[in-house]
């Protein structure tokens, strides 16, 4: 059986993919509710959705696993602020772990992967690429992501980040480590690489931080600062002190 066809068939994948198809169900269903109904608010609450004049911005954020101004950045600006702007509704997050020198080739039918650290920094953006596309929501994975950046060995990844998490995610580690050190985790980090050709073409530098669409050098060191400045997040109490 094909790794694609594996990773379809395990429950995790099952569950997330039912309830996936319930929300939007239920969102089709409810179009026509009047937008104060206690339904709709109720439902806003439940995926931090929140009512907001301006478009959210978009932030895009590509790195490396044993990169440490790429571990500096997530621990001390990404995470924090992901948090502090949960439930305004004026962020969508996307992490990509790809980043310098990131490069996979078809090899005899199987893909095989090149980073700038070594081996372990491509097994662990396999990993992180593994977490990203189960849980798929940046509230959710982006604290494992967080976790495992930076870590010395796949092991204390697997145990820190899933196994003995506090709160621990809803992931099988048996199956984010086989994940991780199959075909089907170098895929997944084939598509990374894919979306950092197409999104970031010229990035030779990481983190490599784009909001709205335009390269923003100076977030990495004042995340509050660059995003702050945007309509949509000016107004949050994240802006206020």
């Amino acid at each position: 059986m094909e790794e694609g066809r594996k990773f379809e068939s395990h429950p995790h994948y099952k569950c997330a993919t039912m309830i996936r198809v319930a929300v939007f169900l239920t969102f089709a269903a409810i179009g026509t509710v009047a937008s104060d109904s206690p339904l709709l608010e109720a439902y806003r609450r439940m995926f931090g959705v929140a009512d907001v004049a301006d478009p959210p911005v978009m932030l895009e954020v590509f790195g490396e696993s044993l990169c440490p101004d790429t571990t500096r950045f997530l621990k001390e600006h990404l995470l924090p602020t992901a948090k502090a702007l949960e439930g305004t509704g004026s962020l969508i997050l996307k992490y990509h772990p790809s980043g310098v020198q990131s490069e996979c080739y078809l090899e005899n039918g199987l893909y095989r992967c090149e980073c700038q650290h070594g081996d372990r920094e491509c097994l662990l953006n396999q990993l992180q690429s593994c977490v990203i596309s189960a849980l798929e929501i940046p509230q959710l994975y982006l604290p494992v992501v967080v976790c495992i950046q930076g870590r010395s060995s796949f092991r204390s990844a697997i145990s820190e980040c899933i196994e003995n998490a506090e709160p621990r995610p809803e992931l099988d580690s048996s199956f984010m480590a086989s994940c991780a050190k199959s075909q089907l985790g170098v895929k997944l980090l084939v598509q990374q690489n894919n979306e950092r050709k197409r999104i970031a073409p010229n990035l030779d530098w990481v983190p490599w931080i784009i909001i709205d669409g335009r390269r923003e050098p100076e977030a990495e060191y004042d995340l509050r600062t660059a995003l702050c400045s945007k309509r949509a997040i000016s107004a949050t109490p994240f802006c206020q002190h």
